[in-house]
């Protein structure tokens, strides 16, 4: 049984997501969102960031705290 749905609209842009009932580990969260950020963009750092809406030194710090490799996300 899943949770309730968040729903957001970013620049008229509607998105969700389903929050599980058991809870939300937001570092895992957020590890995952950088992983597909930088998969979505082949790699290039500079257009994830931009993606995420956060400085490109933001993005390398969580790169290095999550220990993400961005060459192994590469499609």
């Amino acid at each position: 049984d899943e949770g309730p749905v968040l729903r957001v609209s970013m620049d008229g842009d509607p998105w969700q997501i389903s929050l599980p009932r058991g809870g939300l580990p937001l570092p895992a969260l957020e590890r995952r969102l950088v992983e597909e950020a930088i998969r979505m963009h082949g790699g290039n750092k500079s257009a994830a960031a931009r993606y995420l809406g956060i400085p490109r030194h933001v993005l390398l710090y969580r790169i290095e705290k999550y220990a993400i490799d961005p060459e192994g996300l590469k499609p």
